[in-house]
């Protein structure tokens, strides 16, 4: 299946990790307004008791990256298993979007764990390219590590397989 064009896809509302018993609703996440070092910057702002759809990213079945966060420790900790390590290439993601279709993706890649802060030019780098939102149609998943705070970020990615059977 080619991936949908960008105006054609629709919101994702659920994943499932069949291999993780994961099966988890997804909500619009937008973004909040922060100081740092006594400058404005965004943060995201991850639902507790969904995971967390970035608007400005793919919908589902699309064209480009798919973006999706969830905590592994606050909340319903939907994405410990990303950060314990349960992740792995070659397991199926199922994301259904708000119209009832249900894409297959398939787990490529899982990051190394990359820090928050005093990243590497190459980390920050390797960050930003998990997170772009252009290139070829696939899922990023975003946590924390590890799995009792946030020190780190983890990423899996995962290809558009096709349509779920």
């Amino acid at each position: 299946m080619d991936p949908l064009p960008l105006d054609q896809t629709a919101p994702p509302v659920r994943l499932r990790m069949p291999a993780l018993d994961l099966d988890a609703a997804v909500a619009p996440m937008g973004w909040r307004i922060v100081m740092v070092d006594d400058e404005p910057t965004t943060e995201w702002d991850v639902p507790e008791d969904a995971l967390g759809w970035q608007v400005n990213s793919a919908g589902a079945g699309g064209q480009g990256n798919l973006v999706i966060a969830g905590g592994q420790a606050a909340g319903a900790a939907l994405l410990a298993p990303l950060a314990l390590g349960e992740v792995e290439p070659g397991q199926e993601i199922l994301v259904t979007d708000d119209e009832g279709l249900t894409f297959r993706y398939l787990v490529t890649e899982v990051s190394d764990p990359i820090p928050l802060v005093g990243a590497s030019d190459d980390e920050r780098a390797r960050e930003a390219a998990y997170a772009a939102l252009d290139g070829d149609a696939r899922l990023t998943l975003i946590t924390g590590w590890p799995d009792f705070t946030t020190t780190h970020r983890v990423f899996a990615v995962a290809e558009l397989a096709g349509l779920a059977e």
